[in-house]
């Protein structure tokens, strides 16, 4: 029986050193792959979120209570379908979306009307700085909703973006109030 000889035994340890390097480098860009994935997956959550949460508001808006201004969208909107004697539907409180560009987020809260109301009369009320709603989403870098008078058509842009990964959404939503139950 023969022993290694010393050049056998060099090459044996290049070979296996390139093997773990290659093993090592491989693994490496598997983890930068996978947090790029991990961060492009939150972006997309916050606008798909966002995205979910404002068409279903808008979907029982009364067109003419929309408003946009100072980064808060306002509307009445309202999913409990009661309707006033005069057959028009009442709304039980207004909705509130806040784009804060300095922290990048999107808030959305509601606000009761007591007692319900068929039309929007007077302005939304205001949402002080220091109170919070529920956070939708996160590293948002475009909130621009734009309405469309007579149609009630709510163009939004929408992007959230993390250092590498973006997310992009272009919405257009129709109001549905007079659709019919169940559709």
């Amino acid at each position: 029986m023969r022993g290694y000889t010393l050049a056998e035994t060099l090459v044996a340890a290049a070979l296996s050193l390139l093997v773990l390097l290659f093993t090592g480098s491989a693994l490496v860009m598997a983890m930068r792959a996978w947090a790029q994935a991990q961060r492009m997956e939150t972006a997309q959550r916050g606008t798909l979120t966002l995205a979910y949460r404002l068409r279903h508001d808008y979907m029982t808006v009364l067109p003419s209570s929309v408003r946009y201004d100072a980064g808060i969208l306002s509307m009445l909107s309202d999913d409990q379908r009661d309707w006033s004697d005069a057959g028009e539907p009442l709304y039980h409180h207004w909705t509130q979306y806040r784009y804060l560009a300095t922290e990048k987020t999107v808030e959305r809260r509601e606000f009761r009307i007591n007692p319900p109301i068929s039309s929007a009369t007077g302005l939304p009320p205001g949402w002080p700085a220091a109170s919070k709603g529920v956070l939708l989403a996160e590293r948002v870098t475009l909130f621009d909703p734009v309405l469309t008078t007579g149609s009630g058509l709510l163009r939004l842009r929408l992007r959230a973006q993390d250092e590498t990964s973006a997310s992009r959404m272009d919405l257009d939503i129709l109001p549905q109030i007079y659709a019919q139950d169940g559709r």
